[in-house]
């Protein structure tokens, strides 16, 4: 689910191309018939960034882990006495 109305993800698409200066669609009227090879590129391209964004999030819980859970000290009764 995208959150938003057809007209406001067609108006993104618009925007994005409008912005990179290329069609990343083929068009028929209005109607979205396919990508075009850049189109294709960037879907390539996303997908990779996708994916390395999850890498980022999966290391970063990693890490926090490291910070929690038990420490048991073990010491004689004079050492724990200072």
């Amino acid at each position: 689910a995208l959150f938003t109305s057809q007209s406001g993800v067609s108006k993104h698409i618009k925007d994005l191309e409008d912005e990179l200066g290329i069609e990343l669609f083929v068009r028929k009227g209005k109607r979205l018939l396919g990508l075009t090879p850049p189109g294709e590129e960037l879907v390539v391209m996303v997908e990779r960034m996708l994916l390395d964004a999850a890498n980022i999030k999966h290391l970063a819980e990693q890490y926090r882990g490291r910070d929690q859970g038990q420490l048991t000290v073990v010491t004689t009764h004079t050492q724990a006495r200072y």
